[in-house]
């Protein structure tokens, strides 16, 4: 049994004990990891890579190369055919319907006979030489137009007409439709006198030039 004694004297062993009244303070101190020195790979590897790059910025300089000489090629090639070219950019014309009347004269097939030749020297031993002269006309001009397509406009003159001719059709068929023309022109709008045997002329040079495989045929 403890006695007030044993216990006083208990007590005062204590507070004169070194470790009472010594206050403890704790703390957290942050201890940084220390990195591992890298290993040096043996195989360095970087003039692989420096290699790689130098390769594919000169395959970009070889392609923008050959590119610019593709173009100029190009270039060259328009430059050289700029006939081509410019036919190629010509707009497209529209096809035109042939005309059924030139000069105030019908030169459709509904106003023309099948003989044109035989029907003017008919017409002509009537006395109607200018029936027969504007035959032979109009007939020449339903041919070029309908048979050769010759773009004969409306806007042209007859002279301007023969003219054309004379550029389109071979040169015997040129010369016939020049004297056709000028003899027209000089009856219809000169007032000339008509002379008979200048139509029978033309008439035979009509039927020889046009209608002479159909006479054989015949």
């Amino acid at each position: 049994m403890i006695t007030k004694e044993t216990a006083k004297t208990t007590i005062n062993d204590v507070m004169a004990s070194d470790s009472f009244g010594i206050e403890i303070e704790t703390y957290w101190q942050e201890i940084k990891k220390v990195k591992e020195p890298k290993v040096k790979n043996d195989l360095d590897l970087d003039w692989l890579e420096a290699l790689s790059h130098f390769f594919s910025d000169f395959g970009q300089v070889l392609i923008w190369f050959f590119a610019g000489l593709l173009v100029g090629f190009l270039i060259f090639q328009l430059i050289k055919n700029k006939q081509w070219l410019k036919q190629f950019l010509k707009p497209k014309k529209t096809k035109r319907k042939p005309p059924s009347e030139l000069f105030g004269l019908a030169i459709d097939k509904q106003s023309l006979p099948e003989h044109i030749s035989d029907t003017a020297l008919a017409l002509l031993a009537e006395g109607k030489l200018r029936e027969a002269l504007s035959l032979l006309y109009r007939g020449a001009l339903a041919r070029f137009v309908y048979e050769q397509h010759i773009e004969i406009t409306d806007n042209l003159t007859e002279t301007e007409c023969a003219e054309l001719i004379q550029q389109k059709a071979p040169n015997n068929e040129s010369q016939l439709f020049n004297s056709l023309t000028q003899t027209w022109l000089l009856f219809a709008y000169g007032h000339q006198s008509l002379e008979t045997q200048k139509v029978a002329d033309l008439c035979q040079q009509w039927r020889g030039f046009y209608e002479s495989e159909s006479v054989e045929e015949q």
